[in-house]
C-alpha cells in the first residue's frame, strides 16, 4: 500500500513534456504509465472540456491516488489498470480512433522503492515482493524459494548484469535449504 505521505508525486521534467507534446487543448492523450498523476495532471491542466486523457497503469494503490489527484482537475478522463502495452485495445473499447500524443515514463516509481511493503529496496525490511501489479504473478520470494541455481544466477547475470551472479545464487540457495527466504532483510543476509 502506497503511504499518504508519498501520495504527492513531483513529475520529472513537466515543462519538457508539455514542450515535446505539443497539447491541443481538445486533443486526446495517452499517458501509459500514469502512477500517482504527476503528468497526468499536468497534461490534463492543459485540456479542454473537448480533451481527453487515458490513464494506464498496472498497480491498483497508484491508480487510486491518481483518479483523486485528476478528479480535482476535471472529468475528461479515463483510467484503467492495463498495461501501457494494451492501449490499442483500450482505445478500441472506447471507440477512440487515434490519439495526439502518447507519454510513457518507463522505469521504477520512487514511492516503490520508499516503501518497504513492497519489497524492492533493502532499506527497510519488508515482505521479498518485487512486483509491480501485487495482483498478479508471483512474488520475489516464491521465485527465488523454488527456482534453481542456474536460473537465479542467469537472471542476476543476464538482467542486473551482476558479475558474482553465480555466487550470489549459491548463497540463496544455501540460505534457503535452513529456512525460506521471506523478507529483504533475509535476502540481505543471505547475499552478505
Amino acid at each position: 500500500m502506497i503511504s499518504i505521505a508519498s501520495s504527492t508525486h513531483i513529475p520529472v521534467m513537466p515543462e519538457e513534456v508539455l514542450s515535446f507534446m505539443k497539447i491541443n487543448p481538445s486533443g486526446k492523450y495517452i499517458d501509459g504509465t500514469c502512477g500517482l498523476g504527476g503528468h497526468s495532471k499536468t497534461i490534463l491542466s492543459n485540456l479542454s472540456n473537448n480533451g481527453f486523457l487515458l490513464g494506464l497503469d498496472i498497480d491498483n494503490e497508484a491508480i487510486k491516488i491518481c483518479r483523486k489527484n485528476l478528479s480535482i482537475i476535471n472529468s475528461n478522463f479515463h483510467i484503467e489498470k492495463r498495461s501501457y502495452s494494451e492501449f490499442p485495445k483500450v482505445l478500441g473499447e472506447l471507440g477512440i480512433g487515434r490519439v495526439d500524443g502518447i507519454l510513457l515514463d518507463l522505469g521504477t516509481c520512487s514511492t516503490h522503492l520508499d516503501n518497504p511493503n513492497r519489497g524492492f529496496s533493502f532499506q527497510g525490511d519488508g515482505p521479498l515482493d518485487m512486483r509491480m501489479d501485487i495482483s498478479s504473478g508471483f512474488s520475489a520470494a516464491e521465485w527465488l524459494n523454488s527456482a534453481s541455481e542456474k536460473e537465479i544466477s542467469d537472471i542476476l547475470y543476464e538482467y542486473g548484469d551482476e558479475k558474482a551472479s553465480r555466487k550470489i545464487a549459491k548463497a540463496i540457495v544455501k540460505f534457503r535449504t535452513i529456512r525460506p527466504l521471506e523478507t529483504t532483510t533475509e535476502l540481505t543476509k543471505a547475499i552478505e
